[in-house]
């Protein structure tokens, strides 16, 4: 094996949002030079378009309220590190996005019944693997040969080590007039313009020795925020980085910085994979479990601080503890320490332009902690269940008070929360049946509850529902549904997907 470094330096004017999302994901593919893939990259990149086409056309002809940011960023991640199929276990495969639990399934009797794969072509000998499905995951997923780990040693980190390094330049035209205002109306109105330039500045650099250590960083500067000058002297406006140590011992990971945490649907606590309602997708995107090193950002919805999962044989205990600051709208000062007494809103947008979003910046403290335990166990492959129990603690340094109107009366109101939740999953033959219960410190409860069967191999139906009580109060849940807090939300959901040809799938949903 060798060690391959590819630099890939973007530099595109984005007229719209899609093709932003498209070099998003482009262009850190091209940057795996160490991956043998078995197609060109320029392929790959035009996978990863219609994958990406696909998510942003549902969701904005179904006008989803969701951030899609987070999953274009897991997905990111995802590819970063390909699976290897003929080196994955059963909670490996359960990452690759876009398989059904009877595909997953199918696949591990397949490595467990003929070993080693020499080509991504064998997939398609599998119940249920078909041309398309092989291209949609087919940028998540590699087939290497099984090879011992080399010792820990320096020399044999910097020999084997998979540099990727992505810079990404971006700016919209023509200018908004927040760009274009005279010095008279910046001396009279500060608010109303705009002192960064308009330009958006994206850099990512991660680093990882097999499926034992990684490292990354990334800094983003938003259009209209400064560049090394006036309020953003350090550079880029937003930074995350991370180590993470994995698979050694009881040890599963344990990560030091920028982390993602999601355990059963994601109601309780959910900052993975996950797009709601969206056709095609919700029924077959399999959401990312555990506890991940990430460099998102979306500066509203981030874990910083260690996180630490063991597994003994069939038990995974989880913990984590995040300590950060948060944008928020200050109503009532301290007068005797100056600090932030009650706020209105917290913001998530990440904006610091004007000399009013800056004066939310970090105005207020978040402490995030909590854990999960879960028990799986497969005892032969048409059987598996796995069930676990999640707690999540909030506490904040000042309290949270909005004004109260008729679209949050329900919400969030205070200085701290406590969520807890179970979650269910079974899997029998092409049968998959999936729930979680979850509630919240002032007794609201929310709840969902789930099926998919696969009658035929080319056929897949799934049934949800959901009942999200009024009262439920959770800024950490992510789970299946239509609104950007599961809260306030009942309804059934019904879909079917059919391979009805090579190259044609069909979906619907009610």
């Amino acid at each position: 094996m060798q060690n391959r470094k590819t630099i890939m330096t973007g530099k595109k004017t984005m007229l719209v949002v899609n093709f932003t999302l498209f070099i998003l994901l482009s262009a850190p593919f091209v940057t795996l030079g160490q991956n043998e893939r078995e197609m060109d990259p320029i392929t790959t990149i035009r996978q990863i378009e219609h994958l990406d086409d696909q998510i942003e056309k549902s969701a904005g002809a179904l006008e989803m309220e969701n951030d899609y940011a987070n999953l274009v960023e897991d997905l990111i991640d995802i590819s970063a590190k390909p699976v290897n199929l003929n080196a994955a276990n059963e909670d490996e495969i359960a990452i690759i996005p876009f398989l059904t639990a009877e595909q997953r399934r199918n696949l591990v009797s397949y490595l467990t019944t003929y070993g080693e794969m020499f080509s991504i072509y064998e997939l398609q000998s599998i119940p249920g693997f078909d041309s398309v499905l092989i291209r949609n995951i087919s940028p998540f997923i590699t087939i290497l040969p099984i090879s011992n780990i080399p010792k820990l040693t320096p020399g044999n980190l910097l020999r084997f080590g998979r540099h990727t390094l992505l810079f990404r330049y971006e700016q919209s035209f023509p200018k908004s007039l927040g760009y274009l205002a005279n010095d008279s109306v910046k001396a009279s109105e500060p608010n109303s313009y705009y002192p960064g330039s308009p330009q958006r500045y994206y850099f990512r650099y991660s680093y990882s020795w097999f499926d034992k250590l990684s490292v990354g960083i990334a800094g983003e500067k938003d259009p209209g925020e400064q560049f090394f000058k006036g309020a953003q002297s350090k550079g880029m406006d937003f930074y995350a980085a991370y180590i993470s140590l994995s698979n050694i011992g009881i040890l599963k990971n344990l990560t030091i910085g920028n982390f993602r945490a999601s355990y059963g649907q994601g109601l309780t606590l959910g900052s993975g994979l996950s797009l709601g309602s969206v056709p095609g997708f919700s029924t077959n995107v399999s959401r990312t479990q555990g506890i991940r090193p990430g460099l998102g950002m979306s500066e509203g919805s981030y874990l910083r601080g260690l996180a630490v999962t063991l597994k003994i044989k069939h038990l995974e205990i989880s913990g984590f503890a995040s300590y950060h600051p948060r944008d928020a709208t200050v109503t009532l000062i301290d007068s005797l320490t100056s600090l932030a007494e009650n706020v209105s809103t917290v913001s998530t947008t990440g904006y610091h332009r004007t000399g009013a979003e800056m004066s939310k910046r970090g105005a207020l403290n978040e402490l995030i902690c909590g854990g999960n335990v879960n028990f799986t166990m497969a005892p032969t492959q048409q059987f598996g269940f796995k069930i676990g129990v999640t707690g999540v603690y909030a506490r904040y340094s000042a309290a949270i008070t909005p004004r109260i109107l008729p679209y949050n009366l329900y919400g969030f109101l205070g200085k701290q929360n406590f969520n807890t939740g179970v979650d269910l999953q079974i899997r029998y033959r092409g049968s998959y049946l999936f729930g979680e219960l979850s509630r919240s410190m002032n007794g609201g409860v929310a709840w969902l509850a789930g099926l998919s069967i696969t009658p035929d191999s080319r056929i897949w139906l799934t049934l949800i529902y959901r009942n999200y009580q009024t009262n439920h109060q959770n800024l950490f849940s992510n789970a299946f549904g239509q609104n950007s807090m599961n809260a306030n939300e009942r309804g059934i959901y019904a879909a079917m997907n059919a391979a009805i040809h090579a190259k044609v799938d069909l979906s619907g949903y009610i």
